[in-house]
């Protein structure tokens, strides 16, 4: 009778090694190494991230948006925006459910209420 209650123990210990084996090469297998690998372009935006972003004096971010290219280099719409700004005036004066659609779909995909 002792002999198999060494043997049952000498079984757990072993089955208890090998779980612990198991785990130890699973947490290996999924540890995240220290050293990031960056792409050229996302070594850019890190660079571009530390060197504009600050914090005011209440703690929130200020962030400058980046650009690709120079925004000179879109040239001048302003005056086509105008125009077609306008033109969505013009089109919801026509037509009041157009509006209230235009207006409905805005509220229900962005964070905007309608002021009262």
């Amino acid at each position: 009778m002792l002999i198999c209650n060494f043997s049952r123990r000498l079984e757990s210990d072993i089955s208890n090694e090998t779980l612990d084996n198991a785990l130890t090469k699973f947490w290996k297998l999924e540890e995240i190494p220290e050293q990031r690998y960056l792409s050229p372009e996302a070594q850019l935006a890190e660079n571009y991230y530390q060197t504009t972003t600050t914090r005011d004096s209440q703690g929130r971010f200020i962030v400058r948006l980046p650009f690709l290219t120079n925004p000179s280099d879109y040239g001048d719409s302003y005056n086509s925006a105008r125009k077609r700004f306008y033109q969505l005036e013009n089109k919801f004066a026509k037509d009041q459910n157009i509006k209230d659609d235009y207006l409905r779909r805005c509220v229900a995909n962005t964070d905007t209420v309608q002021s009262p």
